[in-house]
């Protein structure tokens, strides 16, 4: 992208009896823009051309136009090199889910290859994607537990290798997402909020955060649960009343360097206004007297 690109227009016979001219993405080239080279050769000289895809064909016009030929041809980059290579393992799945960040946009058709290799055998496999992750099962893999894992991308222009990634299954897996069960609100003995929530992992050692906030809001108040935590969680909050709020959980494996599971989808819960549940329980104790009056 970016070059300087001369395209020759040859008629190789009856040519004397007309005009060479260019047609280039469909809109004719002005004669002043083009250099004879000779009676049977017309150049065209772009300079810094920056068109990922173009056509061109070569005319000859006298009485009526004739085509001569005509071609096409791309524009593009190097691949970067790739960044940010991370694994993970979803809990639920038997698949290894690996994500890179490529780099500008090449406008040429670039494909990629993960390499994994194990740090055991040594045997070394290659996945290839043509975009920027790659899903790999693992029983195609030998049954062990340490990799090393790198990127390749490649395109006509060459190819480059990413850092590698040194993997262990063990620490790359992600936790099943929690849920938000339930979300009420008690005004006795104390006006409060209780959200109740579950882990959707079985695994024991796992970490969670539980955030909230105004929806009008951008700022998240978190609190953070040890691996102690119970499957199931009631969580009191003092929140203020007629109020919309979002809640969201989140868990990872207790291992060093482990990955967050991705937030829970966001439970969008308002809080009653204060009295309301005191007004109910009012109007319903008067309904109960006066049709136990009106009954004798």
């Amino acid at each position: 992208m970016g070059q300087n690109i001369s395209i020759n227009c040859h008629c190789m016979k009856k040519c004397q009896k007309g005009k060479l001219s260019l047609n280039l993405n469909n809109g004719d080239v002005e004669d002043t823009l083009l250099s004879v080279i000779n009676q049977t050769t017309v150049q065209l000289n772009l300079q810094n051309y920056n068109e990922p895809f173009s056509t061109v064909s070569c005319l000859l016009k006298s009485s009526r136009s004739r085509l001569i030929c005509g071609t096409q041809f791309c524009m593009g980059y190097l691949p970067d090199k790739p960044t940010n290579l991370t694994c993970i393992k979803p809990e639920q799945l038997d698949n290894m889910v690996c994500t890179w960040k490529p780099g500008k946009k090449t406008h040429l058709n670039t494909n990629y290859i993960l390499y994994v290799k194990s740090l055991f055998t040594e045997e070394n496999k290659g996945f290839v994607s043509n975009s920027s992750s790659v899903i790999i099962p693992l029983n195609q893999l030998q049954k062990n537990q340490t990799f090393s894992i790198s990127v390749h991308a490649e395109n006509y222009l060459g190819g480059i290798h990413s850092e590698e990634l040194h993997v262990d299954l063990n620490s790359i897996v992600i936790p099943a997402v929690p849920i938000v069960v339930q979300n009420k609100t008690m005004e006795s003995p104390a006006f409060k909020t209780i959200i109740h929530w579950k882990r959707q992992t079985v695994i024991n050692e796992t970490y969670c955060e539980e955030r909230y906030k105004e929806t009008i809001s951008e700022t998240w108040h978190v609190r953070d649960w040890d691996a102690n935590l119970r499957n199931e969680v009631n969580t009191e909050y003092n929140l203020d009343a007629n109020t919309k709020y979002e809640f969201q959980i989140r868990c990872k494996l207790t291992h060093p360097r482990s990955l967050w599971s991705r937030w829970s989808e966001s439970t969008i819960y308002i809080t009653p206004e204060k009295g309301e549940f005191h007004c109910f329980f009012l109007k319903l104790l008067f309904q109960v007297k006066k049709k136990s009056t009106e009954n004798g």
